[in-house]
């Protein structure tokens, strides 16, 4: 007759010392990973800022050379109450000659504390004016 000896049963958990460690390891890596997680969603915000003032300007621009207005259009202004954070200022140069003028205008808003800027620029055949 044999004698059964009783085995050990599996174990079912874990010990203190692997909770611990497991404690320590998310202790390390979750500042570091919100931290990634806080700037992306910064330069998810700055993107999306950068865009509308991109979208801004060049409607802009486009509107004042349409309409002629960008030879008597007053240089500043902002764009009303649907945009109350951006203004826009224009200015008016010689190219190559008095026929041709560069017409640039540069989209203004604040972001983080600190002025941003977006310049965008296109030449115009003045007809000698």
């Amino acid at each position: 007759m044999r004698c059964a000896i009783p085995t050990r049963r599996a174990r079912r958990g874990f010990t203190l010392i692997e909770v611990l460690a497991a404690l320590i390891l998310v202790a390390l890596v979750l500042p570091a990973a919100m931290q990634g997680v806080s700037l992306a969603t910064q330069a998810s915000a700055d993107a999306h800022r950068r865009d509308r003032a991109a979208s801004l300007a060049y409607d802009k621009l486009s509107d004042l050379i349409a309409t002629g207005g960008w030879s008597s259009a007053s240089t500043e202004g902002d764009f009303g109450e649907d945009y109350p954070a951006y203004r826009w200022a224009l200015t008016v140069e010689d190219w190559e000659g008095f026929t041709t003028r560069r017409v640039t205008i540069r989209v203004l808003w604040e972001s983080r504390g600190l002025e941003r800027t977006l310049s965008m620029s296109t030449l115009v055949y003045s007809g000698g004016a």
